[in-house]
């Protein structure tokens, strides 16, 4: 996945499960939400979070607030 750095962008590499559909379902390391939500958000939509919950809410929540933003309905 571009833009992705050191543990993170071995991760699908690493840990990653093909799943139908052509996605790949892996584990990252996070070294913070914080950071995890700005790394996540700077892939769009070629990632998704599936856990943790708090970290998929975050990142849903500030995806509406930029949409919002940029006067998306």
């Amino acid at each position: 996945m571009a833009g992705l750095t050191g543990a993170a962008a071995r991760a699908p590499a690493e840990t990653g499960v093909r799943e139908p559909g052509g996605w790949t379902r892996a584990v990252f390391p996070i070294e913070s939400e914080d950071r995890a939500l700005a790394d996540f958000l700077a892939l769009g939509t070629e990632a998704e979070v599936v856990e943790p919950q708090a970290l998929r809410s975050r990142l849903a929540a500030t995806a509406r607030a930029v949409a919002a933003r940029h006067g998306a309905p």
